[in-house]
């Protein structure tokens, strides 16, 4: 079985935060792209419980970049702040590499051992002759020991993701990402249970 999701957004605003000064001091000017503004993000998962006692499942999802803004490193209309950004270039203007994620799983349950359940007392069986009887149908048999062993892998393919893009233009790391995420991981895990 699969399904997925898709998802277009557009988020707006004229600050950074609390803290974030506006580099043409007014707010006026600052009307863009949020921070948070991803445009597109989707994500497919597939799943199967085709073999008795194993069920695996893959899960897909990405996102477009992030925005991030541009700044020229000077105090280029002289209030103070090193905030400025090129003439013409708006707040959040320049966008970050797309997003890919890929996650797998699989489980298997090793079922063993007899544990009876006890069925209800009994049932009430009335004959047409007025009489009554009582018949006992006896406990369910399940599994009294229940282990089940996963394998999980985060990012089996290895993609590198990158964020933290440096916008300041006298950087050597202009323009560049600062920070690789979603590295490859793999966890096992084993639960036992009776």
């Amino acid at each position: 079985m699969a399904y997925g999701t898709y998802t277009f957004g557009r988020v707006q605003n004229n600050t950074d935060g609390a803290f974030a000064l506006p580099a043409s001091g007014t707010l006026s000017t600052e009307w863009g792209p949020s921070s948070s503004d991803v445009r597109h993000r989707f994500s497919v998962t597939a799943y199967s419980q085709a073999v008795k006692n194993l069920t695996t499942a893959l899960m897909i999802s990405g996102s477009s970049g992030s925005p991030y803004t541009i700044r020229t490193g000077h105090d280029d209309n002289g209030d103070l702040l090193f905030n400025d950004r090129p003439a013409g270039v708006g707040r959040n203007s320049a966008r970050g590499a797309a997003q890919w994620m890929s996650y797998a799983v699989a489980f298997y349950v090793f079922s063993f051992g007899r544990k009876t359940v006890p069925a209800p007392t009994g049932i009430m069986v009335t004959r047409s002759g007025g009489g009554t009887s009582v018949a006992n149908l006896g406990g369910q048999v399940i599994p009294r020991y229940r282990l089940q062993l996963t394998v999980q892998v985060q990012n089996p393919t290895n993609r590198a993701n990158y964020s933290g893009y440096s916008g300041l233009m006298t950087s050597p790391f202009f323009g560049k990402p600062t920070v690789v995420e979603g590295v490859r991981r793999f966890y096992l895990q084993a639960a036992f249970s009776f």
